[in-house]
């Protein structure tokens, strides 16, 4: 702080509460322009802060405590890196409070910090026309429409620190008011008093005559409303007549169409009538013939039992006539001791090759009779000389299950066909079957419905 007599020549002399044109009773939130503040105090440990101010009301109820007590009726903008902040202009929609509650925040860090909370009373501010003082620590200055204002406790520091100079009253009424002297004599002020009696008596002649023509109007304005009325009330009578004749006439013609339809629904009716009897007895008779067709049912699933039975025991002999088995871990599968490999047959002779796959064949053509499934390739079976024709329809495509003297390609994919066959057996028993695998594939359905069969004896 600078010595006060650096400040001597610049001490004007302020009035105690600011110009006249405002008093300080007449104060309220509609005179404030903005809000400043000077030298706040940053809390952490930066040297600039964000800050914000609230304005909040203060009930009635809770005029003691020290904490605001409602939500608040303004929240300003937030000024950035500054401690001297200046805040935008408030606006005129405030609500009009003689004190309230003013908090500043900081916002530099999280959580929110709060640098001053203080009660403000209009009243009670003091002018200090200029904000160009070395001011103390956290001051709060407001701007009013007549000039800047700040609390007591600001304005007695500035002028203890010879910043300002106190102003007495006496010069401020010097200031304010210009030198007084009398303007009327006793008789014109009597005939002044003469004359207001007067006009108070002529206003009050006034008053009357305008309280009679208020109620000649009123009278006047509720005869309008009740004419007004009346033609409204004649209006929706007309109106309902006219509704009533139309609704009449619309009545008499559906009830002409009612009747026209009611002619020709008659026999309808009836025959509906008739159907629903004879439901009724064929319903009857369906209930008669229930327990019969339960029993035929019971019946039928013995039947179907035996005759899938049957067939078990029919691929039962089939596999004994075909019996697939493996002579040693590592040698191939066989089939009525001739071996068939799963893929390369180069090491074998081509006539076993041929019979052995003439027998699968043969047993893949009875299990799709058997099982009811019909193949995809139609096979035709001559032992060593089978062969499976691509298209039924023109017998064109047939491809043979030997290699002795053929196009080995088409002997190839004779076998792929074959396998394909197989495979549609396979998944017809929810199974599933590897490609190139024959005898593994047959074997493994064979085992399945083998398997069916065990339970189907047990059951």
């Amino acid at each position: 702080m600078e010595s006060s007599s650096s400040f001597d020549s610049l001490a004007p002399l302020i009035p105690n509460n600011g110009p006249a044109r405002i008093p300080p009773q007449l104060r309220a939130m509609r005179h404030f322009v903005d809000i400043q503040a000077r030298n706040l105090k940053v809390l952490g440990n930066n040297s600039l802060m964000h800050s914000y101010f609230s304005l909040h009301a203060i009930l009635e109820a809770a005029q003691t405590q020290e904490a605001p007590t409602e939500e608040p009726f303004y929240v300003s903008e937030i000024v950035y890196f500054c401690n001297n902040p200046h805040w935008c202009a408030l606006p005129n929609s405030l609500p009009e409070y003689e004190k309230f509650y003013l908090v500043i925040w900081d916002c530099s860090s999280h959580p929110l910090q709060v640098v001053q909370k203080i009660t403000v009373v209009l009243k009670d501010l003091k002018y200090i026309e200029s904000d160009s003082f070395s001011f103390p620590e956290n001051t709060i200055l407001f701007k009013l429409v007549d000039g800047l204002y700040t609390f007591k406790e600001t304005r007695n520091d500035l002028i203890a620190t010879n910043q300002m100079q106190k102003q007495s009253i006496k010069q401020q009424n010097q200031q304010l008011l210009p030198a007084t002297k009398l303007s009327m004599t006793r008789k014109d002020f009597l005939s002044i008093l003469e004359k207001k009696k007067e006009l108070l008596g002529k206003q009050e002649q006034q008053k009357m005559i305008f309280y009679d023509l208020e109620q000649k109007l009123q009278r006047k304005k509720e005869y309008f409303e009740l004419i007004k009325k009346r033609d409204e009330m004649r209006d929706q009578v007309k109106q309902l007549r006219q509704d009533y004749q139309r609704t009449k006439e619309i009545i008499e013609s559906e009830g002409a169409v009612v009747n026209q339809n009611s002619e020709k629904l008659l026999p309808v009716a009836n025959e509906i009538k008739q159907n629903i009897q004879n439901n009724t007895q064929q319903q009857q008779i369906l209930s008669k013939l229930q327990p019969l067709c339960a029993e035929k049912s019971k019946e039928y699933e013995k039947i179907m039992f035996n005759i899938k039975v049957d067939v078990l025991e029919l691929i039962h002999q089939l596999r004994n006539i075909y019996p697939i088995a493996r002579q040693a871990t590592k040698d191939p599968l066989t089939i009525c001791g001739l071996p068939l490999p799963s893929t390369d047959y180069s090491n074998h002779d081509e006539e076993l090759i041929a019979v052995a796959l003439g027998h699968v064949c043969h047993a893949v053509f009875l299990l799709s009779k058997y099982l009811d499934v019909p193949l995809r390739y139609q096979m035709i079976y001559r032992c060593s000389r089978s062969a499976i024709i691509m298209d039924e329809v023109s017998h064109k495509g047939q491809y043979p299950l030997y290699s002795k003297g053929v196009d080995k390609t088409r002997f190839d994919y004779a076998v792929f066909l074959l396998n394909k066959n197989l495979e549609q057996l396979s998944n017809s028993q929810k199974l599933d079957a590897k490609s190139k695998d024959t005898l593994p594939n047959l074997l493994q359905l064979f085992d399945h419905l083998e398997a069916q069969l065990a339970q189907m004896k047990t059951t």
